[in-house]
């Protein structure tokens, strides 16, 4: 879990800052269930910010896998 979580945090940082849409929102998810599951710190609040740029878009789906 710990490589995985070093994985998921990576890819966040290099996620281009003006690209804002649904497959961070899925990244964001996928991070927050690593840390949740490896027991790590921090995965409240990439859940706050996967739900709130979900809300922004327009679909909370998007953060139970069920949005476009």
């Amino acid at each position: 879990m710990a490589t995985a979580d070093r994985h998921a945090a990576e890819a966040l940082r290099l996620w281009p800052p003006e690209r804002q849409d649904a497959d961070l929102v899925h990244l964001l998810v996928e991070a927050a269930r690593i840390k949740a599951f490896g027991g790590f710190p921090g995965g409240a609040e990439l859940t706050d910010r996967g739900l709130a740029l979900a809300e922004q878009l327009g679909d909370a789906g998007l953060l139970t896998g069920s949005g476009t």
